[in-house]
């Protein structure tokens, strides 16, 4: 718990390339310190499932579905299905593509959202809306 607290903190005052460390982290669900498209699709789901049903509904049409969004972020990383994505190489791109830097900036404004549970991500009861 003691780790999601100082990340929550660092979404709001640390520096990008932090920012970007700690979502790559989020997204290593299985903490292996690599990046695979089930994991992308894996948080995806769990984030899209927090923003508010009002805010899916006018979202651009390729992202809105979980499975739409992590697809455009993949996509972005120009991997195939059953690559990985390095920490460097995820925050490379991130870096240097407004639409990644978009989506992925959507993960920071949720306060409360995924805790990692034997590789599962699950949502916590308390939703706090997101910004897509």
């Amino acid at each position: 718990f003691k780790e999601y607290v100082v990340a929550l903190h660092m979404t709001s005052s640390g520096k990008s390339t932090l920012k970007l460390e700690w979502a790559f982290s989020l997204f290593d669900v299985d903490k292996n310190g690599y990046v695979t498209k089930p994991e992308v699709i894996e948080l995806s789901q769990a984030i899209f499932n927090l923003i508010p049903k009002v805010k899916q509904a006018n979202l651009p049409s390729d992202e809105s579905t979980p499975e739409k969004r992590a697809e455009k972020l993949w996509a972005i990383f120009d991997k195939k299905d059953n690559e990985r994505v390095a920490e460097g190489e995820f925050i490379e791109a991130v870096q240097s593509n407004e639409i990644a830097l978009r989506l992925i900036q959507s993960f920071y404004r949720v306060r409360k959202f995924v805790v990692h549970n034997g590789g599962k991500c699950k949502k916590l009861t308390e939703k706090t809306p997101v910004t897509p």
